[in-house]
């Protein structure tokens, strides 16, 4: 999460997602790429509607250095991972990214747990499909299951293991999603939430 994007629109969107778990113990992993002060982030957790205290790893920059212990010791709350961009499902991802190995550990740390992913647009078609495709094809997360709220210009992906938990928060967001929660014409795509598979 950089900081010059900070109370942004798609701050209020990640909260009123984040506020469709249920759960205030929700901890943010923010993967901040520059140095914040306790200001920015209050600011940041109000936008969230958590409280301050489940902001975790909030005083350290996530980067190369940091990379290796940087998803150690969360517990086994459910999260929100913030990263700049996304999810990488290739080799060597970056400060902008959470790698499917890390998602993978996160899982295995905690089975019950939801994973919350916050992943920027990418300039093709169907990217959110594309981006569910690749997570459950690899290695680290065969077995879990994954859908993805599309908003437009962002997703936010859902993870978990865990296929009750999984199916309940998916059907929580499809009842907020209201009128626009229909099938399209591929059968993936449930008004706004978008899932794998063939069409």
């Amino acid at each position: 999460m950089n900081l010059k994007y900070l109370g942004d629109a798609l701050d209020h969107w990640k909260g009123a997602v984040i506020d469709q778990m249920g759960d205030k113990e929700i901890r943010v992993v923010p993967m901040l790429t520059d140095k914040w002060d306790k200001r920015h982030i209050v600011l940041y957790a109000g936008l969230l509607r958590v409280d301050r205290g489940n902001i975790v790893k909030s005083n350290v920059t996530f980067s190369k250095q940091t990379r290796g212990n940087y998803f150690r010791d969360l517990g086994n709350h459910d999260l929100f991972v913030d990263p700049d961009t996304g999810v990488w499902t290739k080799t060597n991802p970056g400060s902008k990214h959470i790698g499917v190995g890390e998602i993978g550990s996160l899982l295995h740390d905690a089975p019950a747990r939801i994973l919350l992913i916050y992943q920027n647009r990418f300039h093709k078609k169907n990217y959110a499909r594309a981006k569910l495709d690749d997570i459950l094809r690899s290695n680290p997360l065969k077995g879990c299951h994954a859908f993805a709220y599309y908003a437009g210009a962002v997703s936010m992906i859902v993870v978990s293991r865990n296929h009750r938990r999984f199916n309940e928060f998916r059907s929580r967001l499809k009842k907020w999603l209201g009128p626009v929660a229909h099938d399209d014409s591929q059968k993936r795509l449930v008004g706004r939430i978008v899932e794998p598979g063939t069409p």
